[in-house]
C-alpha cells in the first residue's frame, strides 16, 4: 500500500489530462487552479470521505500513521484523540489528504513546469 504523498500525487497526475498547461504562467498559478478544481475529489472532502469505507480508511491511516500524526498538528489533540477512539478513520484519512494536498500539488506542478522550461 502506498503512503499518502504517493497516493495524492497519483490522484493529481490522473487529473492532469483535463488541463492545457500552456494556459498557466507558472507552477503557482497551476497549483491554485488544482486546489480550486480537484481538491475535493483528490481528498474526499467533496463527498465526506475519500474511501467512504471505514475499514479501508483505517488501513490507509495505519499504513502511514507518521504522516497522519504530522498533519494533525493544527487540530486540538483531544479532538483528534476523540476521532481515533471513536474509530472515525474516514475523517482522519480525509483530513490527512486535505492537509498534504497543497504541498504535493505544488511539487507536481513544479516538476511539470521545470520539464517544460518554465
Amino acid at each position: 500500500m502506498k503512503k499518502y504523498t504517493e497516493q495524492v500525487r497519483d490522484d493529481i497526475l490522473r487529473w492532469l489530462g483535463d488541463y492545457n498547461l500552456s494556459d498557466f504562467e507558472d507552477a503557482e498559478e497551476f497549483t491554485e487552479r488544482l486546489e480550486r478544481d480537484i481538491i475535493g475529489d483528490v481528498t474526499g472532502i467533496a463527498t465526506g470521505g475519500y474511501t467512504l469505507d471505514s475499514e479501508e480508511a483505517k488501513e490507509y491511516v495505519l499504513n502511514d500513521i507518521d504522516t497522519v500524526i504530522k498533519t494533525m498538528h493544527c487540530y486540538n489533540g483531544a479532538y483528534v484523540a476523540e476521532k481515533i477512539l471513536n474509530g472515525n478513520y474516514e475523517w482522519l484519512d480525509m483530513r490527512t489528504r486535505l492537509e498534504i494536498f497543497p504541498r504535493v500539488a505544488y511539487e507536481v506542478a513544479k516538476e511539470i513546469f521545470k520539464e517544460r522550461g518554465k
